[in-house]
């Protein structure tokens, strides 16, 4: 009788019109040999599952085998037990590896598995597009390099189509920092890149001419004692980044005071022919202040323009 598998069973034999039986067992050969397969370099930012295969004398496959994993540094591996196993490695495993061991009946196998820095394969700018006015704040841009959706190390080289239109704060940032562009003497949209490795993100800049409120620096007055109005109109002249009249935009003002002191109509203010008129009038509750207060035009294209208006008893 030759056994073929691993397990029990019973014999029979028959003579003479009799039958009688035996239990047999068949034992599972002893694992002689542990390999482990699906070891590649990998970086940091991936995984990578490893299979043990445990075999006895005759090369054969011990499927009752049970496997038990360990790896080095600890805490590397998503599973101890099993067939298979998930290798996490970290960032400090770059140059050292990972060492993983897998013991099958006594025996072992050990692998090391190679990591490196992860290669970024894309390249982002946030946030996109942005837009400023000539002589305003610098927009602040973010540039970060990815390997799949987890961010990077590297360093990323920054451009900028045309210099007249901003300037960069630096020719190149760490992956995920911020740098700034500076609006310059020229109004117009200009891109600006980030790159590594090949890969190219894009937005676009625009600089805007300086919109323009009249009258600047004015008194109203609720009572109109001492000489002062008790209204004035407030005229904004709105322009394109090419320079041409904005003629569609509306505007919405407002008051450093959140309305206490002064009042605008009409509110929002429509466009006429590239600009956009309000009356602001001094309240009731003007004829005990006398204080400079910011008024701000916003545009519905999203550009801001402020002043001075003075309420005075």
């Amino acid at each position: 009788m030759t056994g073929v598998a691993a397990g029990s069973d019973s014999i029979y034999a028959q003579a003479g019109g009799k039958q009688g039986g035996t239990p047999a067992t068949v034992l599972a050969d002893p694992v002689t040999a542990v390999s482990i397969s699906g070891n590649t370099s990998i970086s940091y930012v991936q995984t990578e599952v490893l299979t043990a295969t445990c075999t006895d004398s005759a090369r054969q496959v011990v499927p009752s085998a049970t496997v038990t994993w360990s790896s080095n540094p600890g805490g590397r591996l998503s599973g101890t037990t099993g067939a298979t196993t998930t290798v996490m490695p970290q960032s400090s495993d770059v140059g050292t590896g990972i060492q993983v061991t897998a013991i099958c009946g006594g025996i072992s196998a050990t692998v090391t598995v190679p990591v490196t820095p992860p290669f970024a394969s894309r390249v982002t700018l946030t946030p996109a597009p942005d837009s400023t006015i000539r002589g305003g704040t610098p927009i602040t841009l973010t540039a970060t390099a990815l390997s799949g959706t987890s961010q990077v190390p590297g360093t990323i080289a920054l451009g900028i189509s045309d210099v007249r239109i901003g300037q960069l704060s630096s020719s190149s940032v760490p992956s995920g920092q911020t740098f700034t562009v500076t609006p310059g003497s020229t109004t117009g949209t200009a891109s600006v890149q980030a790159s590594i490795n090949g890969h190219t993100a894009t937005v676009s800049i625009t600089v805007y001419p300086q919109d323009t409120i009249t009258t600047q620096g004015i008194t109203i007055s609720e009572s109109g004692r001492h000489g002062a109005a008790t209204s004035a109109t407030l005229t904004i002249v709105m322009r394109n980044a090419d320079g041409t009249l904005d003629r569609t935009s509306q505007v919405t003002w407002t008051g450093s005071d959140g309305g206490t002191y002064l009042s605008f109509a009409p509110n929002p203010s429509a466009n006429t022919g590239g600009s956009s008129s309000t009356t602001v009038s001094a309240t009731g509750a003007a004829r005990v202040l006398k204080t400079a207060i910011t008024v701000t035009a916003t545009t519905s294209s999203g550009h801001t323009v402020t002043m001075q208006v003075t309420a005075n008893r």
